[in-house]
């Protein structure tokens, strides 16, 4: 047996322990010093000198570190499984396929940070509809596929509802005749996201698994006003999102944009979200987040003074969860990935209004950026064509400076998108994970601890 060469290990201030985490298996074990030598030297194979019970203890102790993938076989080699893997997942046969479709290009807000070429854009035409409907019906007969996700998109797309029925309600139809299940999930402003259209959607044929509504921090009807200007955009999101958590309790998201600003600080932020959950008397099962507003694009920046640095922002999101959740903040495990994103996947792909096809919904509204229209198709045989398709199929995470990294289980080269617009080894392109994991495990292990003394305290 050898080490793997995805270990890291490290002593813990906080927990007095060291730690050892694996990003390929995802296990992480906490040690006090004692154990933590003979852990170092089991990791090195190191030769145990001890007594015939010291040397029977080492090798149970070998056995748990292979059982978690700290120890592997001599003969694996992590590195090429991990290249195998993203390759296969990312090019392989599928019987799942996932289409982000953005039934409106237009939107009712008018947001200082979007993509201002969008705006004033389409709805899909009777005529994209009917071909975009038929390309996957063909893709459900000749993938024999078992799965179809739809995520709506935009814009706002929920300013073409009639778009997002008729879809649903023939898919829901078709998918059903051929043993296929169907979902959707939907990113949303929440303005538009009435009690009738929550009720509505909240039954066959929507099948929605997944609501995302985005909220702005201190100074919504400032950054995200009606383009009408009448009325209150913060009150329509909140409607929205009371209506979302009344039919949808498992499966809201609040996303929740902070703008880089000296005055905005996690207290203040994580206090004011607590406050809105408060208000609406959210339950418990809601996902609130924080997330940068980030320039994606040249006329994005206009309405964006700075970039948040990642370091920073990691910071400010913590603790601002903390003050939104309190005791009931609990922490997670970053995990590992096949890809960076999903729609890495070839089968996986993203239509606008016009029915232009992309390989991520940043470019949507963008043709230029587009792979071609499904009125030419949307197999990857047809696809192939495009020099942005190919510009994609060649993409490889594994052959930039990201490959000697620990990290590249869990990051897998963060986004084709970063690499398409800003260079595949430019600075600033590595994934959260690299700069929280360690906080991530320590604050993890000590919810496990306290987990389990609260569970033996009661036996």
């Amino acid at each position: 047996m050898k080490s793997s060469a995805y270990n890291i290990f490290w002593y813990s201030k906080d927990l007095k322990k060291y730690i050892l985490y694996n990003t390929y298996s995802n296990a992480v074990e906490a040690f006090a010093p004692p154990t933590a030598k003979i852990i170092r030297n089991v990791l090195k194979n190191n030769p145990c000198m001890g007594s015939v019970l010291e040397q029977a203890g080492v090798g149970a102790v070998s056995q748990h570190l292979f059982k978690n993938g700290f120890l592997i076989d001599q003969d694996r080699n992590e590195f090429d499984e991990i290249v195998f893997r993203y390759k296969s997942n990312k090019f392989g046969t599928s019987h799942r396929m996932a289409i982000a479709i953005a039934p409106s290009m237009t939107c009712n807000f008018d947001c200082v940070y979007c993509y201002a070429s969008i705006k004033n854009g389409n709805l899909m035409s009777d005529e994209i509809l009917e071909i975009l409907i038929q390309q996957i019906k063909d893709a459900i007969i000749t993938q024999s596929l078992q799965n179809l996700s739809i995520a709506w998109i935009g814009g706002e797309p929920l300013c073409n509802i009639p778009a997002i029925r008729k879809i649903s309600t023939e898919l829901y139809e078709f998918c059903k005749c051929h043993d296929c299940k169907f979902s959707t999930t939907i990113v949303t402003n929440g303005s538009l996201f009435t009690d009738k259209v929550a009720h509505e959607m909240s039954n066959p044929p929507f099948n929605l698994s997944h609501i995302q509504i985005t909220l702005d921090s201190f100074m919504h009807e400032q950054t995200r006003p009606f383009r009408s200007r009448k009325g209150s955009s913060l009150e329509a999101t909140l409607n929205g999102i009371k209506n979302a958590a009344k039919y949808f309790p498992n499966a809201l998201a609040i996303r929740v944009n902070v703008p880089n600003e000296d005055w905005i600080t996690a207290q203040k932020v994580g206090q004011y979200m607590h406050n809105i959950a408060a208000s609406l008397d959210l339950p418990d099962s809601v996902t609130i987040y924080f997330a940068p507003v980030d320039p994606s694009t040249d006329e994005a920046k206009i309405g964006v003074k700075k970039e948040w640095d990642t370091q920073a922002f990691l910071k400010l999101q913590k603790d601002a969860l903390k003050e939104v959740y309190g005791s009931r903040y609990r922490p997670f495990l970053p995990y590992s990935n096949m890809t960076a994103c999903g729609y890495e996947i070839m089968n996986n792909l993203c239509v606008d209004a016009d029915g232009y096809i992309y390989k991520c919904w940043h470019h949507i509204g963008h043709p230029d950026l587009s792979f071609g229209s499904i009125r030419n198709g949307m197999s990857s045989k047809t696809l192939l064509y495009s020099k942005n398709y190919q510009q994609w199929a060649q993409w490889d995470p594994t052959i930039t400076m990201c490959k000697k990294c620990k990290m590249l289980p869990m990051c897998m080269g963060k986004c084709f998108d970063f690499a398409f617009t800003r260079g595949a080894n430019t600075k600033g392109r590595c994934n959260q994970y690299r700069f929280t994991f360690k906080n991530d495990c320590v604050k993890y292990t000590e919810y496990v601890i306290k987990m389990r003394t609260k569970m033996q305290k009661q036996m």
